[in-house]
This record gives structure tokens, C-alpha cells and sequence, in this order.
């Protein structure tokens, strides 16, 4: 009498074939590496589920106005990047989750007139080119870049006052 077979045993085994199992586990990788963004320099940017919950919370509580908020974890440091009206900025949080400090390049037009007035009484006839500030909410600096004739000054404006850190002469590149 012929033995009863049934298509099963058939399927299973094209289901545990090297070549389909091959496809199915180059699919999973590529489905996970859809999900991973890549910032320009090549670091992952992190779910907020991969944040410290501490870093994440100082962050929504002190930059509430912040938008395009994107966290990357970067040596010993998470970091959000992130834009506050027209200013571009990152706060620096350590592994712990402590804020470090917040950098941000503001535009030249809402410079605080009371410090570009500072500057331009220091230096006449001087242009502003970049605004750089830099916190750790309890005091703010701001390193500034103007052009004085033929040099390009790097300027510090704190609590101080103004001090010039760099002076170099525009090779015009």
C-alpha cells in the first residue's frame, strides 16, 4: 500500500532553506538600520527612550520654546541639537543625565542692542559676523566675531565686559 504523504513536510522544509532564511535575516537588518538616522558626522540619532530620563527632563522644563529637537549620544556627552527661534543650539547633558552647558549661534540682528552698542562704542566701524552664546542657565557669555579692517577679532562679552581672545589677520579665503 503507497504511504499517504501530505505537502507539509514539503513546505516546512523550503521554509528552513539557507536561502530563505539568508533573505529573512538580511531583511531584519535592513528594517533596523531604516530605523536608525545618521547625523552628518556619522552618529545615530537616539529615540527618546535611549535619553537619560533626567538629561530629557531638564531639557523640556528649561528649552520649552525648542523645536526640531533631535538627541545623539557623542563620547561621554547626550546631546540635544535643536533650533529656538532663529538660533540653532545644543545642550550638553553628562551620561549621568547633569547639564553641562548650552551652546547657541544666534543671528547677528538679535544681537541685544545694549552689547552691540558696547561693541561698536569699542570698535568703530567694525561688522559683526557670528554670535556664539554659551550658558549654563545661571550665566551667559557670548563669543563674538567682527571685522575690523584688515583683522578678524574673536571678542568675549560677559558680566566683565568685553575682551578680545583672538586677533588674526584676514587673509581674505
Amino acid at each position: 500500500m503507497p504511504a499517504i504523504t501530505t505537502p507539509w513536510g514539503l513546505i516546512i522544509r523550503r521554509m528552513t532553506s539557507p536561502r530563505l532564511l539568508t533573505i529573512l535575516l538580511l531583511s531584519i537588518v535592513a528594517l533596523y538600520a531604516r530605523g536608525q538616522n545618521s547625523t552628518d558626522n556619522g552618529f545615530a540619532y537616539l529615540r527618546m527612550n535611549e535619553v537619560n530620563s533626567y538629561a530629557a527632563k531638564h531639557f523640556l522644563t528649561n528649552f520649552s520654546e525648542a523645536t526640531s529637537v533631535s538627541w545623539i549620544r557623542e563620547s561621554d556627552f547626550y546631546i540635544a541639537r535643536f533650533n529656538e527661534g532663529n538660533a540653532t543650539g545644543r545642550a550638553y547633558y553628562k551620561k549621568n543625565g547633569n547639564f553641562t552647558c548650552c551652546i547657541k549661534r544666534d543671528p547677528v540682528d538679535e544681537l541685544d542692542k545694549k552689547i552691540k552698542s558696547a561693541i561698536v562704542e569699542k570698535f568703530p566701524g567694525c561688522k559683526i559676523m557670528i554670535v556664539t552664546e554659551i550658558s549654563n542657565l545661571e550665566r551667559k557669555g557670548f563669543y563674538i566675531n567682527i571685522k575690523c579692517g584688515e583683522y578678524i577679532k574673536t571678542l568675549l562679552y560677559n558680566d566683565e565686559g568685553i575682551q578680545v581672545t583672538e586677533n588674526i589677520k584676514d587673509a581674505g579665503i
